[in-house]
């Protein structure tokens, strides 16, 4: 799973995520993005839930989709997702939702959208807002930023606290948030990704996984 935290403006988009991919119920399993930009279509991709999911679209739409903008590839979307992930053996708790941000030329602003699998991919056009992902425990109208040069610091603060949030409970239920959060920045023309934290537990995590592989490598021979 993941936490995500994105502000959608109309001047800008910002997205935050972190980087532990987890196996239901096993714990850590490898680090990777969970947001991709393609600043040729003026967007970024975030995807929650199954990983393989936003990794496969956003190879498909690499290899196989010809659009000029973020309103072309919400277009295509929705079929195509719902193909995608038909491919991978599921169970009615594996859910995965992608957000699709960019600049619209059109309108001049930005646009975001969702397209969740509990919802057969429809896409759902996002309002300017805030967003967190997961929001268990999590008071959206408290303490949010007035700024944009204030978001960074609130949502760093919005991750560590769903990441505690998470520990908590165990660990067939654990979502998996660690490794390190990255600040995702798209204006017009315009993507700058940093990070902005390191969790704590992130070589713990490490170690883990180290242990899990070489497990697996055992049982191969």
């Amino acid at each position: 799973m993941s936490v995500l935290v994105y502000l959608l403006h109309d001047d800008l988009v910002v997205l935050v995520a972190d980087t532990l991919a987890s196996e239901s119920g096993l714990g850590p399993l490898k680090f990777v993005n969970k947001v991709f930009s393609l600043p040729y279509l003026n967007t970024l991709i975030a995807g929650t839930g199954i990983m393989d999911l936003a990794i496969d679209w956003y190879s498909f739409i690499q290899k196989s989709i010809v659009a000029k903008d973020i309103v072309n590839l919400d277009k295509i979307t929705q079929n195509k997702l719902s193909d995608l992930y038909k491919s991978y053996k599921t169970d009615e708790l594996s859910t995965a939702t992608i957000y699709q941000f960019g600049f619209c030329k059109e309108i001049n602003r930005h646009i975001g959208f969702a397209y969740r699998s509990t919802n057969g991919f429809v896409s759902e056009k996002l309002i300017p807002s805030i967003g967190i992902k997961p929001s268990d425990g999590i008071d959206l109208t408290k303490d949010q930023p007035a700024k944009e040069e204030q978001f960074e610091d609130y949502s760093k603060r919005m991750a560590i606290q769903q990441k505690y949030i998470d520990d908590q409970k165990c660990e067939k239920e654990r979502l998996g948030i660690g490794g390190d959060l990255y600040y995702y920045i798209l204006k017009k023309d315009v993507i700058e990704i940093k990070k902005i934290y390191e969790f704590p537990d992130k070589n713990i995590n490490y170690i883990e996984m180290l242990n899990k592989l070489a497990s697996r490598n055992a049982e191969m021979f």
